[in-house]
């Protein structure tokens, strides 16, 4: 900002400034525990698209090395198929129950400045997040079908959000 007369004419940054204020964040007011209504910057559809890649990446990182230790614990022989898709899912759900109810983001959220918060109160619960993750786990095996809810409804909660009262904000 400091160089904004320098390598924009002053013009430009005007006409920029209020381009940008003509068009601002979207965003949804939200009535919390009866009291003030609070408006959050809400999130554009493709960022937790990104956020999903990002956060699994690293869980990727996290399966390696379980399973390491599965295999470790099992003198090297290969484990049954169920037994290793059942700790694929709990391994997944200790991650994102972990970060969720920590700080409210796991660190591909971190990365999109994207954090998620409960309806009722401003931390989520264990409950509310093991609802979500299992949600998720459904809406993935469905091919992302239940995600075209956000598009028709007003408040632009998907199947997730609803289930367990939660929602994403950009930070």
């Amino acid at each position: 900002r400091r160089f904004r007369n320098t390598c924009l004419g002053s013009e430009r940054w005007v006409r920029l400034e209020a381009q940008r204020h003509r068009f601002p964040r979207p965003s949804r007011s939200i009535q919390l525990n009866g009291n003030a209504r609070v408006q959050w910057h809400i999130c554009a559809l493709w960022r937790p698209r990104k956020v999903w890649l990002a956060s699994h990446v690293l869980l990727l990182g996290v399966w390696f090395g379980v399973g390491s230790i599965a295999l470790w614990l099992n003198n090297s022989e290969i484990l049954h198929p169920g037994v290793g898709l059942s700790i694929v899912i709990i391994s997944a759900w200790i991650f994102y129950s972990f970060f969720w109810m920590r700080g409210g983001k796991t660190l591909g959220m971190a990365v999109w400045n994207i954090e998620i918060y409960s309806l009722k109160s401003n931390n989520i619960t264990f409950m509310q997040a093991t609802l979500r993750f299992y949600v998720n786990l459904l809406i993935f095996i469905l091919m992302g079908v239940p995600l075209l809810q956000i598009y028709f409804s007003k408040d632009r909660l998907a199947l997730n959000d609803r289930i367990s009262m939660t929602s994403l904000r950009l930070i």
